[in-house]
């Protein structure tokens, strides 16, 4: 089993745990996407942005986070919804642009750290480095 399959797999325990509030009524839309983005989107990509994903594995978080924004707007798969609606009704920023994000994040603190450390000759390395 890949990280990748764990991750959906932990997200999608938390998901269940939390199905009560994502079938609560009185809760408002935003306060449903702010518990999803602290409390799943944070678990799902973590530690992802440093490894090399795959376009099946982006592609797989990605249908996982649809899949979850569907089920907090109590959506079935079946009502012909199409994501770019949903999109829009949750205005929830893509995963792998999430994952992209926190690549950047990282790369700006290798950047500043003091010359001395052991990443700053392996970053070069890697941004040297060409195939033939």
């Amino acid at each position: 089993m890949t990280d990748v399959h764990k991750r959906i797999g932990l997200s999608s325990s938390i998901m269940d745990q939390l199905d009560a509030v994502w079938r609560h009524s009185r809760l408002s839309l935003n306060t449903k996407l702010h518990l999803y983005t602290f409390l799943v989107q944070s678990v799902l990509p973590y530690g992802l942005e440093a490894w090399t994903l795959k376009h099946d594995d982006e592609r797989r978080l990605q249908a996982f986070h649809m899949k979850t924004q569907y089920r907090i707007l109590q959506i079935s798969w079946y009502d012909f919804i199409t994501n770019d609606s949903i999109r829009e009704q949750t205005k929830l920023v893509d995963l792998p642009l999430v994952i992209a994000d926190h690549r950047h994040a990282n790369l700006g603190h290798i950047i500043h750290l003091p010359e001395e450390t052991l990443l700053i000759p392996c970053y070069s390395m890697l941004c040297t480095f060409t195939l033939w």
